[in-house]
């Protein structure tokens, strides 16, 4: 096992220096991170994403403009009133409100500026639900719908600050949306009720609502990362049903979007696999991590440090921040797997020995 995974740590290795190389270069003054970045949707993922390379500095710079340009006084971030609305919202905000805010929480609080990670933790929390353990999926008086992939990133966001009570409870409400329909059922929706019941018809758009098993292409990250964090939240509160759901969810992903273990963008579900794998020890997680890891590392070429375009067939559609909020998100990822990989691949070397 050692000569498949010693090889690809080094190359993923490789790949999250070329990626420092290519955040450095953008962030220099009057760089590309300047022209094109310094909009709320290509920020949020900045100060984990920087985080993750090693530039601190810059980090911080990004959270700075963060508080000073979006932040609300409730602890919220959102463009400031002489922005145009954005006619065609991202979905983040439209079906998962959280995703964002949890972010940017995640990166204040790994980056030390504990006096954002606190104000928008707090906010980040008064979304969550006391009864469901759901976080809110939109800002609506009621917030009485709640989705996977929301509830999933607010649960990451309360372990990185700590709060341990509201990730169990997020946990259980991730647990429990599997339970509800598990990978047999023909469609697998992902927004359920203030009684965690299915939601059938919101959002309009199916993507975001449902899954449909056995059909390739579809949006795999909301299922990947309910896997992963369950299964970090096994790690630390060894509860069988988070585990039996993190395996359930990984297992959707496989039946509604085989060809993401195969895509560049796939860095939520190479961190699930991986975690799986560590706690498992079968062999199916550990090579879908390394399918995943493989396609993450081919980003990197010697000509251009990222070839950020070879992530999604729709790129050159994109809004000129998607670059960056690509980049964030694969520096993140790829660190997390690297740190999976390694610790784990030691862990079970020296158990063999």
């Amino acid at each position: 096992m050692d000569n498949v995974i010693a090889p690809l740590i080094e190359n993923a290795q490789k790949a999250l220096e070329g990626t420092r190389t290519w955040l450095a270069d953008a962030a220099r003054p009057n760089g590309r991170f300047e022209r094109d970045a310094l909009t709320y949707r290509g920020l949020f993922k900045a100060p984990l994403g920087f985080a993750a390379a090693g530039l601190c500095v810059e980090g911080v710079r990004a959270v700075n403009i963060l508080k000073e340009r979006f932040m609300q006084p409730d602890g919220d971030f959102r463009d400031p009133p002489d922005v145009p609305a954005d006619p065609h919202p991202a979905p983040s905000l439209r079906y998962f409100y959280p995703y964002r805010t949890a972010y940017i929480a995640m990166g204040a609080q790994r980056l030390g500026r504990y006096d954002v990670a606190r104000r928008t933790g707090s906010f980040l929390l008064s979304l969550q639900s006391g009864e469901s353990g759901g976080f809110a999926a939109a800002l609506d008086a009621s917030r009485t719908r709640f989705h996977v992939c929301g509830t999933a990133q607010g649960a990451l966001a309360a372990l990185t600050l700590g709060q341990w009570a509201s990730a169990l409870k997020a946990g259980r409400f991730l647990a429990k949306a599997f339970e509800r329909q598990g990978a047999n059922s023909q469609r697998f929706y992902m927004v359920l009720d203030q009684d965690v019941r299915l939601v059938p018809d919101w959002p309009r758009d199916p993507g975001y609502c449902y899954l449909v098993m056995g059909e390739p292409g579809q949006y795999s990250y909301c299922t990947a990362l309910a896997s992963g964090v369950l299964a970090t939240l096994h790690k630390v509160y060894p509860d069988e049903g988070f585990l039996c759901a993190a395996q359930g969810y990984h297992d959707v992903t496989r039946r509604t979007h085989p060809d993401a273990f195969t895509n560049a963008a796939c860095g939520k579900l190479a961190w699930a696999s991986a975690l799986l794998w560590s706690i498992t020890g079968e062999r199916r997680f550990l090579d879908d991590a390394l399918r995943c890891t493989s396609s993450m590392c081919n980003v990197i070429f010697a000509d251009r440090p990222m070839h950020v375009a070879s992530m999604y067939p729709d790129f050159e559609r994109q809004p000129a921040p998607f670059t960056f909020e690509v980049v964030f998100e694969y520096a993140w990822w790829l660190s997390e797997v690297l740190k999976e990989l390694g610790v784990s691949g030691r862990r079970r070397k020296a158990s063999l020995a």
